[in-house]
């Protein structure tokens, strides 16, 4: 899904934070439910997961992208942040929309 995200908005773009031991996620003071954690016994079909992008502060368009195609590609977690848009999948109904300050 990265990939095909990283297609659908014709720009590279920097990861700042993918998946995470629950350890270092500790160790950075990541939120303890993280969708960043890879989980012990995880299946390979489980598409749960998330994916901090870095994006410049006033590079509008780009996170305007990111979120539009995001949600086309089944992304139902996203927090737009000064620094990065993270993206995730936690399998939600609903989606969740919220704003944060990166670390």
């Amino acid at each position: 899904k990265v990939e095909t995200l990283r297609v659908m908005c014709c720009f590279p773009f920097r990861v700042g934070s993918c998946a995470r031991c629950a350890t270092h996620n500790s160790n950075i003071g990541g939120a303890k439910q993280s969708d960043h954690i890879v989980r012990a016994m995880r299946k390979d079909t489980d598409e749960r997961g998330a994916i901090d992008i870095k994006v410049d502060e006033f590079s509008y368009e780009r996170r305007y992208a990111l979120v539009q195609h995001g949600i086309s590609l089944g992304f139902d977690v996203i927090e737009i942040c000064d620094a990065h848009v993270h993206l995730g999948i936690r399998g939600v109904e609903k989606g969740i929309l919220f704003t944060g300050k990166s670390r």
